[in-house]
């Protein structure tokens, strides 16, 4: 319960002492079409059925980063849909996929050193799902346009971000663009799981999954993070 508090505490101080707001917009994830024990998403893509991906995101500000993919120092992963009989998810419309505003805009309160990505994909096929992979990818500058990283099952996922002096935009924030430089981009630390068993389990989703459209929501500040005492 202390540590609640603390955290609340720490929220409240790091909003009206913030030196940066980081807005981020995914672009796209594209995924290989295969799960991560190399089994077809779908039982019948031989008739040419492709993965139902639903990702989950967690974004972590530089060094501040959580081990493995259990746990998101931000707060949570969050939800991003679901997406039907398809290997490749847009997301090029502004708007609320199921949890996260496309941009999304963060408040930070300590010197930037870039951030992290972790993405964690499962397969939904009603009731069940299955792993198709988890990775984690950094990302140093202070802005860039069509970042795009790969690795594992993940073909393909690409963001845009700019980093600004602005603790906290008023109205709906720019999104990323104007005359970026390219985005430094390397593969996090962390590689896929290797616990996963070789026949996929059924995995109770946390939540009834939303399909990928987007609401037309304006986007807010989606959270804070905070340095280590």
């Amino acid at each position: 319960m202390r540590g609640i508090v603390l955290f609340i505490l720490a929220a409240l101080i790091g909003a009206a002492n913030a030196k940066f707001s980081l807005a981020i917009r995914l672009e796209s994830l594209t995924v290989d079409g295969t799960l991560l024990n190399e089994n077809p998403c779908s039982a019948f893509s031989a008739l040419g059925f492709k993965c139902s991906p639903r990702p989950k995101i967690c974004i972590e500000l530089l060094p501040l980063v959580t081990k493995g993919f259990a746990d998101c120092y931000s707060g949570s992963y969050i939800d991003l849909g679901v997406s039907s009989n398809t290997d490749e998810i847009k997301y090029d419309a502004p708007g609320t996929y199921s949890g996260w505003q496309n941009p999304s805009v963060y408040s930070l309160n300590s010197d930037y050193q870039g951030f992290q990505v972790k993405l964690v994909v499962y397969n939904a096929e009603g009731v069940y799902y299955n792993l198709i992979d988890e990775q984690s990818f950094n990302f140093t500058e202070q802005s860039a346009t069509n970042a795009t990283v790969d690795g594992g099952k993940i073909s393909s996922f690409t963001l845009s971000y700019t980093l600004s002096n602005s603790p906290e935009p008023s109205g709906e924030p720019t999104p990323p663009g104007g005359n970026p430089t390219s985005g430094s981009v390397t593969d996090g630390n962390n590689s896929p799981s290797t616990d996963k068993t070789e026949n996929p389990s059924t995995i109770e989703p946390s939540k009834e999954p939303t399909t990928n459209t987007p609401s037309t929501q304006n986007p807010t500040s989606k959270g804070f993070w905070f340095e280590e005492y």
